[in-house]
């Protein structure tokens, strides 16, 4: 599990934890009990429920690289620290959670249901990539992050990859399926950027960092 840091930020937005899992098989179940969770009663069940589940869950196979991860990660938290857009804040966050901001993020149009469906977990997914925001490391501390590491294993059925993200995030990347997410499959934009890695990436990270821009 890596951990970055944003100081600038509220101190509840300071941390984000990220791990990758490699050929997870329960994709289908997990994305099963997000949306039983989000239903499920505001009680004490409930609530302790959706605490248990409090992640964003990406299939990494829709991720080029960790500035496109980061940069999704950095708008969500400048709009979570906002507030939010049901409270009547302008350009404060559309989903009910930083996590579900991240997913959201990640999607260029302002369809929810479209970026879970295109970036969350699901049963397509392989290779999957669990963030969770968080306090200061001064604030959490180390037995927090044990204790969230911990959390994250139970949830992917297995450990996490050792590499770095850096290096294990484009690995198994399906570009066909990030051109078509981004609308670049059939433009001509889509044609200057195709058989470059580096220019789809810049198209695609400009485009999650001007999204709150453009609206």
């Amino acid at each position: 599990m890596e951990t970055y840091s944003f100081p600038h930020m509220p101190e509840a937005l300071q941390d984000v934890h990220i791990a990758l899992f490699r050929s997870i098989t329960c994709g289908a179940k997990l994305r099963q009990r997000l949306i039983s969770a989000a239903a499920m009663p505001a009680d004490a069940a409930g609530d302790a429920e959706r605490e248990a589940v409090n992640f964003a869950f990406i299939d990494a196979a829709m991720i080029l690289s960790l500035q496109q991860l980061l940069t999704a990660v950095h708008q969500a938290l400048l709009i979570a620290s906002r507030g939010s857009a049901s409270e009547g804040v302008q350009g404060g966050m559309r989903t009910a959670s930083i996590h579900g901001e991240i997913i959201f993020a990640l999607h260029p149009a302002n369809n929810i249901g479209e970026a879970l469906r295109n970036f969350g977990v699901g049963p397509q997914t392989k290779d999957l990539l669990i963030i969770r925001v968080s306090a200061s490391e001064s604030t959490s501390g180390s037995t927090f992050k044990k204790s969230l590491l911990e959390q994250m294993v139970s949830l992917a059925q297995q450990k996490p990859d050792t590499q770095g993200l850096v290096q294990s995030l484009s690995a198994n990347t399906d570009v066909d399926k990030i051109r078509k997410a981004y609308k670049l499959s059939n433009t001509s934009l889509g044609a200057e950027v195709k058989g470059s890695d580096s220019a789809l990436e810049e198209l695609v990270v400009s485009t999650i960092a001007m999204k709150s821009v453009a609206g």
